[in-house]
């Protein structure tokens, strides 16, 4: 990032850092973190927090290390300087990101379980949603397509970040998360930043059991609760589906390097 300017964020500028999402920052170790839901956030956040020596200051205030991202980091004076002085120093921007075909499953599985769009999708199937009445993965991609998901709930989100669409920043390292127990160490490498035990920071309460069936099941309303073993990724499509999450997330598709043509296992 030396080709940068050095100078203050702008007003405009700051706007597209910070809203609706922003990155972790650590200017005494120049390192900034850019991540998305359902892609891997708490293992990318735990890395960050392990790398910048706050991991077990984060776990001692809250085993979910996002209450320590959101209470604390993002109201520290310190990642204040790190937003306005971004573009004054020479900062590695990190991206963890994932399959969008993965990911739009691993969205259903969380909005079914968890209830997060129950209001928006009830008005859009017009029908009342409950703990037994749930909507297929069907009707949750039919929803995608009526929204724009450049700014929608976090959770099904573009993991393309605003300052990247508006051409402000690249990240230097993009990491699929599919691979990142490969890549990372490279990165790490790379960096110049210590060579950390990834299997330590993989656990979430966020991590499902998966089944083993293959067999489509995009169509069907499943009731799901935090026991219930979630269905193979390919599992969720047909050629429709895979047609309607490919024009969906189209962007992260080609600015991330996954292929469009293949729908993970």
């Amino acid at each position: 990032m030396s080709s940068r300017s050095k100078r203050n964020t702008q007003p405009k500028e700051r706007e597209l850092l910070v809203s609706p999402s922003q990155p972790l920052v650590s200017l005494s170790h120049r390192l900034v973190l850019f991540f998305s839901a359902k892609s891997g956030c708490t293992f990318a956040i735990k890395w960050f927090l392990q790398q910048t020596h706050m991991l077990e200051a984060a776990r001692y205030y809250h085993p979910w290390v996002h209450n320590y991202r959101r209470d604390v980091l993002y109201n520290s004076k310190e990642h204040e300087r790190g937003i306005r002085e971004f573009f004054r120093h020479d900062l590695r921007l990190v991206k963890v990101v994932r399959n969008p075909y993965a990911r739009a499953a691993s969205s259903y599985v969380h909005a079914n379980l968890t209830g997060y769009a129950d209001a928006d999708l009830s008005r859009f199937l017009r029908r009342r949603l409950s703990k037994t009445s749930r909507f297929s993965f069907a009707e949750f991609v039919a929803y995608l397509q009526s929204i724009d998901v450049r700014s929608a709930n976090v959770h099904h989100r573009t993991q393309t970040h605003r300052s990247e669409r508006a051409g402000m920043l690249e990240p230097d390292i993009v990491i699929q998360l599919e691979t990142s127990m490969e890549t990372l160490p490279q990165a790490e490498k790379k960096l110049n930043l210590p060579n950390l035990d990834l299997t330590t920071l993989r656990s979430s309460v966020h991590h499902t059991q998966r089944s083993e069936s293959h067999a489509f099941c995009g169509q069907e309303p499943l009731v799901l609760d935090s026991d219930s073993p979630v269905p193979a990724t390919s599992a969720f499509y047909d050629s429709a589906l895979k047609e309607a999450v490919g024009d969906i997330y189209r962007e992260d598709f080609r600015r991330y390097d996954y292929d469009i043509g293949v729908i993970p296992r």
